[in-house]
C-alpha cells in the first residue's frame, strides 16, 4: 500500500496525468547510490528515489526496487510524497525520463497503483484513484478539490471546501465501466460504475458517467452534472442544482428541453432524464426550452437563444454577460410573489437607475431589456409601467 502525501508547493494539477507533468522540463539522472537516485530538469524540479540496489554502475545490482519517492519544485516545495511502494526501480527510472505521454502514465501508474492512501492539502487540487482495481482512500482536506473515481472500493473524503466527485472515466483509463454509477449522498455510498462500492462524504458538487446514472442527493445543497445516458436525480432536501453547462465539451451538441414540474428533461444528447426535489438548473450554451415549477426555481442562462417560463412561486432568473437573446414568459413583477431577473457583470449596469436609463424599452406587448453586445432580454406581455427595483438583483 502506497501512502500518498501532497504538498503546497506551486499550482499543480496533481495526479492528472500527462498534464501535471507538463509542468515540469525533461528529466535527467543526477546523481545514483545504491539506496538513493535523483533526476532533475532545467529548471531545478526534482524527483528523488529511494530504495535498494539503486547504482547502475554497480555489477551486483541485479534489479533495483523503489519504496519512496518524492517530487519537488524548482524552490524545493514538495509537490507530493509517495511511500511504501514497491516497484522496480527499472521501469521508474525509464517512465522518469521519458517525454512520452504514455511512458509519464505509467510512471503515475506506478505510484497510486495497488490499495493506496492520498492525502490532500488545505489547497485545491485534483486527486484520482488509481486507474487499477485497488481499494484506495483519498482524502481532500481543505480547499476546492477535484476527485476522479476509479476501480476498486473506495473511500472518498472531500473536506472543508466545495468539492467535486466525478465517476466519468478519464481518457487513459485502462478498466471498462460496466453502469452507471448508484450515488446516494445520505448514506455516503456510490456503486461506482466499474462495479466497487464506494464510501463517499464531504462533496457539494456530482458528475457521474456517460451511461444511466441514479442519483440521491441530502438536506443540504448539492449540484449534480448529468452527462449522456438516461439519469435519475431525487435531489431531497436543500436547494439543489442540475448541471448541463458542460454537455457541449462531451458530445452534447443540442438545447435542453426541462420541465421542473413534470420532472423530465430532454438533454443535450436526446436522452430523456427523471428528475425531482431539483430547484435550480444551469442550462447549456445552446438554445434551451426550460419550464419551471408551483414552487420557487433559479434558471442559469448560458449562451443560446432560451426560452424560460417559471410558472408558479417566485423565480429568479440569472443572467452573465454573453447570454444571448433569451426569453422569458409569464414573468410576475407584482405581488408577494414575484419574480426576479439577476444580473451579473454587465458594465455600466450598477442599479435600477441604470437598467432604464437607456437599457428598457416597451417594444409593443413586450419589455425588452438590451445590456449591450448583443446581450437582449425580452420579458414577454408585460407593461413596463409594472416594474419596479424589486424585481431586479444587479451585482
Amino acid at each position: 500500500m502506497a501512502n500518498v502525501k501532497l504538498g503546497n508547493g506551486g499550482t499543480f494539477e496533481i495526479l492528472n496525468g500527462h498534464e501535471w507533468f507538463e509542468q515540469f522540463s525533461e528529466m535527467s539522472l543526477s546523481s545514483e547510490t545504491d539506496a538513493r537516485a535523483v533526476y532533475v530538469d532545467a529548471t531545478g524540479d526534482r524527483i528523488v528515489m529511494l530504495g535498494d540496489h539503486l547504482d547502475s554502475s554497480n555489477p551486483n545490482n541485479i534489479e533495483g526496487e523503489i519504496s519512496d519517492v518524492t517530487i519537488t519544485d524548482s524552490q524545493g516545495r514538495t509537490i507530493f510524497d509517495v511511500s511504501g511502494l514497491s516497484a522496480t526501480y527499472a521501469a521508474m527510472s525509464t517512465a522518469a525520463v521519458s517525454t512520452d505521454q504514455y511512458a509519464v502514465l505509467e510512471f503515475l501508474r506506478l505510484l497510486i497503483r495497488g490499495n493506496d492512501r492520498i492525502v490532500g492539502t488545505n489547497g485545491s487540487e485534483e486527486l484520482m484513484s488509481t486507474a487499477d482495481r485497488g481499494n484506495d482512500v483519498i482524502l481532500g482536506r481543505g480547499g476546492n478539490d477535484f476527485f476522479r473515481a476509479g476501480p476498486g472500493n473506495n473511500t472518498l473524503r472531500g473536506g472543508a471546501g466545495e468539492d467535486q466527485l466525478v465517476y466519468q472515466t478519464y481518457w487513459w483509463a485502462t478498466a471498462p465501466q460496466k453502469r452507471g454509477v448508484i450515488l446516494d449522498v445520505l448514506d455516503g455510498t456510490a456503486t461506482n460504475p466499474w462495479g466497487g462500492h464506494d464510501k463517499i462524504s464531504g462533496f457539494e458538487k456530482y458528475r457521474g458517467s456517460r451511461q444511466d446514472d441514479v442519483y440521491r442527493g441530502s438536506s443540504i445543497d448539492e449540484k449534480f452534472a448529468l452527462l449522456s445516458g438516461d439519469d435519475v436525480v431525487d435531489g431531497r432536501g436543500g436547494v439543489d442544482t442540475i448541471d448541463y453547462s458542460i454537455d457541449a465539451q462531451y458530445g452534447g451538441l443540442a438545447g435542453i428541453v426541462a420541465n421542473l414540474q413534470t420532472g423530465r428533461i430532454i438533454d443535450g444528447y436526446g436522452n430523456m432524464d427523471r428528475i425531482k426535489g431539483i430547484e435550480s438548473i444551469l442550462a447549456t450554451q445552446f438554445a434551451d426550452v426550460l419550464t419551471g415549477s408551483s414552487h420557487r426555481d433559479y434558471f442559469r442562462s448560458q449562451q443560446g437563444n432560451d426560452t424560460m417560463n417559471g410558472r408558479g412561486g417566485s423565480d429568479i432568473f440569472i443572467f452573465a454577460t454573453d447570454f444571448d437573446q433569451d426569453v422569458i414568459h409569464g414573468f410576475s413583477a407584482s405581488g408577494k410573489h414575484h419574480d426576479i431577473v439577476q444580473l451579473d457583470g454587465f458594465a455600466g449596469i450598477d442599479d435600477y437607475a441604470d437598467l432604464q436609463n437607456g437599457h428598457m424599452a416597451q417594444v409593443g406587448n413586450d419589455v425588452e431589456i438590451d445590456l449591450g453586445n448583443g446581450d437582449v432580454l425580452i420579458l414577454k406581455h408585460l407593461d413596463v409601467q409594472t416594474l419596479s427595483a424589486a424585481d431586479f438583483l444587479i451585482n
